[in-house]
Formats: structure tokens, C-alpha cells, sequence
């Protein structure tokens, strides 16, 4: 994770009520740590950049409804809609130690604790009990449970997870 490198923390998917709110779907992360952020960029594919500024946060049910300086009515919260949230990594909040955003997991090499290379993690879903890491080699796909009996450690640094498998994760 290099300097300068932007990380994204939302979607913008559509306007919400007549005062320039915007509902936000949030990538990685919870509505306390979007909370936390303040200056954001807003990217759309074939569209200048503009920064936009985090007034508040709230949750309408089951989604994150964000009201930023630059949009103060409906038609200004229009101009934003399918644009990606970015943040400069070093803006992202610290996790406590052991913890770990999904970008940061993205990409690193998974490694039995014999050494035996599995694949790479491409994706990580959320599930209600734990999180799963979707690992790929290319041919193969591996789903494993993130949990303490299977992920033995986690390290940055190396790039790469080492994984104790039980038996039937590779059936």
C-alpha cells in the first residue's frame, strides 16, 4: 500500500428527499468509520473529479443517506449520482490490531502453514457468522472461513495469508 494510493468507501446511487441528501452504498467499512472521513472524491468514468465534503451521516433503514457541503438542494444531489467515494489511504481510519478492511486483504497471496500456495484472495464476502475469503490460483477457487481455526496470520508487510485447512475446505 503505497503513499497516495486512494482507497473506495462508497457508491453514490441516488439522491434522497429535496435538501441534496444522497443514499451511499458503503464498501468495507461501517457507517461509524464513513462517518470519521471528511473530504472525499467523487470519480465517474469520463467525468472531471470533484472533491466533495462529508456534512453528516445517517441511516434510513438499511442505508447509509449522506448530506455533503457541495449539495444543498435535489438537483445538486443529482450530479453526484453513480460516482465512487474516494479517500486517500491515509485518510482511512486505524483498525485495532488483528483488524483489517477488505482492500487490504485484496490481493495477497494465500499460503498453507506447510507453504503450499492456494491461490490469491480476490474477494471477501460478509457473511452473518464470519467473514469467507474467495482465494483463486487461476483454475481453482477456495472459499475459506475467516476464522481464528483456519486464518493463523495475517501479514501486510509479506503480502500473504497463512491458512491452516481442515478437512473438506479443499473437497
Amino acid at each position: 500500500m503505497g503513499p497516495g494510493r486512494s482507497v473506495t468507501v462508497g457508491h453514490i446511487t441516488k439522491p434522497q428527499g429535496l435538501k441534496g441528501e444522497v443514499r451511499v452504498s458503503l464498501f468495507d467499512g461501517s457507517v461509524d468509520v464513513f462517518s470519521r472521513l471528511t473530504r472525499m472524491t467523487a470519480v465517474k468514468q469520463g467525468e472531471p473529479l470533484r472533491v466533495v465534503t462529508l456534512e453528516a451521516v445517517r441511516t434510513h433503514g438499511r442505508t447509509v443517506v449522506a448530506t455533503f457541503i457541495e449539495a444543498t438542494d435535489r438537483a445538486a444531489a443529482e450530479s453526484p449520482v453513480g460516482c465512487d467515494l474516494e479517500v486517500p489511504e491515509e485518510d482511512i481510519p486505524r483498525l485495532p490490531s488483528g483488524e483489517f478492511y477488505t482492500y487490504q486483504l485484496e490481493g495477497l497471496e494465500v499460503v498453507t502453514e506447510t507453504g503450499e500456495p492456494l491461490g490469491t484472495v480476490k474477494e471477501v464476502l460478509g457473511m452473518p457468522a464470519h467473514d469467507v475469503y474467495v482465494v483463486r490460483d487461476g483454475t481453482r477457487e477456495v472459499m475459506l472461513p475467516a476464522t481464528e481455526e483456519v486464518i493463523k496470520d495475517i501479514d501486510l508487510e509479506k503480502g500473504r495469508v497463512i491458512v491452516h485447512l481442515l478437512e473438506g475446505l479443499l473437497d
